[in-house]
């Protein structure tokens, strides 16, 4: 029996499933994509450099990793979408987001992060998704005593 389940139906449950993943405690959700709000912002317990938080990202979902900054201005509060959420960047930063961190990366995104002053962190569509993915079936396992496997089929992308 097929279980895959369609990419916008585990958004609300992937959103904080990442975030908790990558280490952030949570603040809210916003960006609403069909009904949806699949954007997690949480902050971090000390405020950090950028580089921390690169150094961070690279430890949990690998490289490569796509920095857009020009500022040296420490990081508490982080904007996560995962996969294709570079629409969200303007209101994160409207929440007072220090950094964003997204999937998919674009030209026309780079020169918005540039005249927001927020840094941008591109993690590759595929790579940022796969922490929820897999603390979701963690969670179906313990709770509900299901066995779950994640297949692993990278993308590159």
């Amino acid at each position: 029996m097929d279980m895959s389940i369609p990419d916008l139906a585990i958004n609300g449950v992937q959103v904080e499933n990442n975030g908790k993943a990558l280490g952030f405690n949570h603040d809210e959700t916003f960006g609403d994509y069909k009904g949806t709000p699949i954007i997690f912002s949480g902050t971090t317990q000390e405020s950090i450099s950028l580089k921390e938080l690169v150094d961070q990202l690279t430890k949990k979902i690998g490289e490569p990793l796509h920095v857009t900054s020009i500022s040296q201005r420490r990081i508490k509060k982080i904007g996560v979408c995962t996969g294709g959420g570079l629409f969200g960047i303007e209101e994160a930063k409207k929440r007072n987001c220090d950094a964003y961190i997204t999937g998919d990366a674009s030209h026309t995104t780079y020169h918005l992060a540039m005249e927001l002053d927020i840094h941008l962190i591109s993690g590759g569509h595929y790579n940022t998704e796969v922490l929820g993915i897999k603390a979701l079936g963690e969670k179906i396992s313990k709770e509900l005593s299901i066995p779950t496997t994640f297949i692993d089929l990278p993308t590159g992308l």
